[in-house]
């Protein structure tokens, strides 16, 4: 069967889970008490719940259709090698291979939480392996485009609408001058879509002197961890104008909570609208549906071609965990790193080379088997770390690639 045609899989609900099964997944995802013990999915995200239970039921809904679906069986008894070989090979006809990755992984989280004593570091590795072989499946080309043509579209956005602010289309304007701010707040730190969305005045966006600070709880984010950022000074008076003089158009008569983005009814606008939105902006303008989370691989492209010796900040930027760019830069927090990715991205809409950046190049001293990277006192690495650095940068577009759930 060709690699590129498309096996149609469906998934089993959880309430068609064997009976077993079903009591097993209950039983992980428990609170503990004074006297018992949680779940090992207890802490659980809703959004990885819901992740694990749709791909938990895909393999569920395979088994059932090649009539292996034993309802008396243990989860850790499904998963034998012989079966999982299977499913890997049936599940690759027309997926790509980090999907099937991804896929796996779940299956192993889902056996590993409700059968704790199960071994299942054999499918973790089947799923890493999974990923070392993927390549991206989606042309680069048409998932990002340079940050100078980005902030382009926004400022003539912007620029559209402020005018239209005098006449009598107040919301048409409104939408225009929205369009724009949120094509350049997302030019100036690349947020996944669920946390754009999630951006609440007073809340998680705060305004601290001369700019707009954003911070996240560690649930609302996909690595757990929480996250401080901050928008540079210069969008400081258009967001301003956008919440004093632009949002209470929008917002009309309804209850105000304090939502950033909102649609043309005062309505709070969820991730996937607002990706929608600016895929057919950048249709009519660029010529390219880009989605809200082609921002995010702009951001790592962009520091890998004007500022190479930058990329260790590109985890710290997107809110991903990389102890690698720990291991080689001491970032307090993605504070820094935001402001430092600020920087190399005003210099490229500026059109100037960024060679004054505040920040070291990789300059090299050797001592033997040992590199100290000059102008970094905390940065000392053997020569096999080294190269690990320097093929960092693939890494990071790589991972970025794969990881295009956007949420």
């Amino acid at each position: 069967m060709s690699g590129n045609l498309r096996v149609a899989f469906s998934s089993l609900k959880v309430h068609d889970w064997p009976q077993r099964d079903r009591t097993l997944w209950q039983n992980a995802r428990t609170k503990g008490g004074f006297l018992d013990d949680a779940g090992l999915a207890a802490d659980w995200r809703p959004a990885t719940i819901v992740t694990a239970e749709y791909h938990y039921g895909t393999f569920l809904w395979w088994l059932r259709e090649r009539g292996s679906l034993d309802a008396n069986a243990t989860p850790e008894a499904r998963a034998t090698p012989e079966t999982i070989r299977a499913f890997i090979e049936a599940y690759s006809q027309g997926h790509a291979t980090s999907s099937v990755a991804g896929v796996v992984q779940l299956v192993a989280d889902m056996v590993r939480v409700t059968t704790p004593t199960a071994d299942v570091q054999w499918i973790y590795e089947a799923s890493r392996r999974l990923k070392r072989k993927a390549t991206p499946v989606k042309p680069l080309s048409h998932r990002m485009c340079p940050t100078t043509d980005l902030a382009t579209v926004a400022e003539a956005l912007m620029e559209r609408g402020s005018p239209l602010l005098e006449e009598d289309d107040l919301v048409k304007a409104a939408l225009f001058f929205r369009d724009g701010l949120m094509i350049l707040a997302e030019t100036s730190l690349p947020l996944r879509r669920k946390n754009c969305a999630g951006l609440r005045l007073g809340h998680t966006l705060v305004r601290d002197e001369d700019r707009y600070r954003i911070a996240l709880a560690p649930e609302a984010m996909k690595n757990g961890q929480p996250f401080e950022g901050w928008y540079p000074a210069w969008l400081t008076p258009r967001l301003d104008f956008y919440c004093e003089k632009v949002r209470p158009i929008l917002l009309g008569s309804v209850e105000d909570q304090g939502w950033l983005w909102l649609g043309r009814r005062g309505e709070p606008l969820q991730g996937a609208t607002i990706s929608s939105r600016l895929r057919e902006v950048f249709r009519q303008t660029l010529g390219v549906p880009l989605s809200l989370h082609a921002f995010r691989h702009s951001a790592t492209t962009d520091i890998a071609i004007h500022a190479p010796a930058e990329v260790g900040i590109v985890k710290s930027v997107l809110g991903h965990a990389s102890p690698l760019s720990a291991r080689f830069y001491d970032l307090s927090s993605n504070m820094e790193a935001s402001a430092r990715y600020q920087k190399v991205m005003e210099s490229m809409i500026r059109e100037d080379t960024p060679t004054d950046l505040g920040v070291p190049a990789l300059r090299e001293r050797h001592h033997g088997d040992t590199i100290v990277i000059a102008d970094m006192p905390n940065a000392c690495a053997t020569k096999e770390e080294i190269g690990l650095l320097r093929a960092f940068l693939q890494s990071e577009i790589n991972a970025i690639l794969n990881d295009d759930d956007g949420e």
